[in-house]
């Protein structure tokens, strides 16, 4: 993100780009979240069920 620009990335930095995404795309903080969480879980082959 941004603000950070020039330093290492870190995974506390996802809420800040799931953020920028939502603004950008004009979709609500929590789909972009959930849609994040179910790629995850198919790319690396788990339920994101719980």
């Amino acid at each position: 993100p941004e603000p950070h620009r020039g330093k290492r990335n870190e995974p506390a930095y996802v809420r800040e780009v799931v953020q920028k995404i939502a603004e950008i795309r004009g979709i609500p903080f929590e789909k972009v979240a959930r849609l994040s969480s179910e790629n995850a879980a198919r790319l690396f082959g788990q339920s994101s069920k719980k």
